[in-house]
């Protein structure tokens, strides 16, 4: 008979993997100072707040006041992510985030001759669907960005006035804005509103 025995039981050892992913922070609680505002009339933002989350949208335009170079929007698809922040005078309101590189299960950031273009139909991490950067001359620069779903965490509406958005870099915090003194549209489901 031998004498070795085989354990009946064997150790095993078990090991996890936690993957993190590190999302920008959100925008400033207050509006960033030495943005390049829109040229008078030509930064349009529409919100809607639907009757459920999924009908939430964004849709905001902006039209250079003066110059913007190619290089001023750095390389996305490597490094600067971007983010779309809205105020009210009582603080931020909402942060949309295009994160650099994109999303795998979307589009990520594409460079194109004039600037960048993002799309993410999986609207995370918070309801933005496109960003579109196009450099050029005053008035031929050109920012847009829409946003929509229940990621968008729409704010209860109406807002007051001035309402201010800002599209910004997420490392420089160089940025471009457009503030709304008078809505034209301001109720419980839309606000509405053109760049002073």
């Amino acid at each position: 008979m031998s004498q070795f025995r085989l354990p009946t039981e064997l150790p095993t050892t078990t090991s996890t993997t936690t993957t993190t992913t590190t999302l920008p922070p959100p925008c400033p609680p207050t509006p960033a100072g030495g943005c390049q505002p829109a040229l008078s009339q030509k930064a349009v933002i529409k919100i809607d707040r639907g009757a459920t989350p999924a009908k939430n949208k964004l849709a905001w335009t902006w039209v250079s006041s003066a110059t913007v170079a190619t290089s001023d929007f750095g390389d996305p698809t490597v490094g600067p992510g971007y983010q779309l922040c809205v105020y009210d005078p009582s603080g931020r309101l909402m942060t949309g985030t295009a994160p650099a590189g994109g999303t795998c299960a979307g589009k990520p950031w594409a460079l194109v001759k004039t600037g960048a273009k993002y799309t993410n139909k999986t609207l995370l991490p918070d309801g933005l669907l496109n960003v579109a950067l196009k450099a050029g001359e005053s008035g031929k620069a050109k920012i847009k960005v829409k946003g929509k779903g229940a990621s968008l965490l729409v704010p209860a509406l109406p807002l007051g006035t001035p309402v201010q958005v800002q599209v910004r870099r997420d490392d420089t915090g160089v940025c471009w804005d457009g503030v709304v003194s008078n809505a034209l549209v301001n109720t419980g489901a839309t606000f509405k509103g053109k760049s002073d």
